[in-house]
């Protein structure tokens, strides 16, 4: 949003030849902006409404579908969604994919399993936790390492047992997952490689290439222990 608009109102007095940008929200405003600076420019890993741009992305909706498709796999029957708003295209795509995945799994579709954030911090993530487990989830896929951290922090904490009484999937893969008892299954994106096509299409762009293009990287899971096992469940 605003702070989005400030630091490219800082790069126009910079004379950049070009910019690869994350917008923070889905708002078009920014692609305007983007625009009256006449230099080249990709997105990358979130987009704006419309198609008229070149980006790099990560295909959201699928691997919040695989990580959902997971958790119900290993006999989980109430699934929560801890994640950001809609406002980013990222947050709606998983939003979306959730919704798919538990369609398809013949769950309740209510959003009463769904808990949205708009501060992506520990404390929110325990107090989402909370919330799910008032709710009687007995799966979380978390959207956002931050926040899993106190999903994790908060399961401990009330001696709720991890995958035993409550499978999750966390999204993206840091280090640190591998060495949580038990390690996070988590859903992976291509970040470096996402960075390498942003710049390739940004020097095709320097060198007089108009055309725009989208890629959309492909989502893997990490299989870890934190989701369990039908027989971790009792099925």
């Amino acid at each position: 949003g605003e702070r989005s608009l400030s630091a490219l109102e800082v790069f126009k007095k910079q004379w950049v030849d070009g910019v690869i940008f994350v917008p923070s929200s889905r708002n078009r405003a920014q692609l305007d902006a983007l625009r009256e600076m006449k230099v080249p420019f990709v997105l990358a890993d979130r987009q704006v409404d419309g198609d008229d741009y070149s980006s790099v992305t990560s295909d959201n909706e699928q691997g919040t579908y695989d990580a959902v498709q997971l958790l119900g796999s290993c006999g989980r029957r109430r699934i929560g969604l801890i994640g950001g708003g809609v406002q980013n295209s990222s947050g709606y795509e998983r939003c979306r994919g959730y919704t798919r995945a538990i369609e398809a799994l013949g769950q309740d579709t209510g959003t009463d399993l769904m808990v949205l954030v708009s501060e992506f911090s520990t404390d929110r993530g325990k107090s989402a936790t909370r919330t799910l487990l008032e709710r009687g989830v007995d799966g979380i896929l978390v959207a956002d390492n931050a926040l899993m951290v106190g999903v994790v922090e908060e399961l401990q904490h009330r001696q709720v047992r991890i995958p035993d009484d409550v499978g999750i999937v966390g999204y993206d893969d840091f280090d640190w997952m591998k060495f949580t008892s038990p390690p996070l299954t988590t859903v992976c994106q291509q970040a470096h490689r996402m960075g390498y096509a942003a710049a390739q299409m940004m020097m095709d762009q320097l060198a007089g290439q108009t055309e725009n293009r989208r890629v959309k990287l492909e989502t893997s899971l990490i299989l870890r222990a934190s989701h369990g096992t039908p027989e971790d469940f009792g099925g």
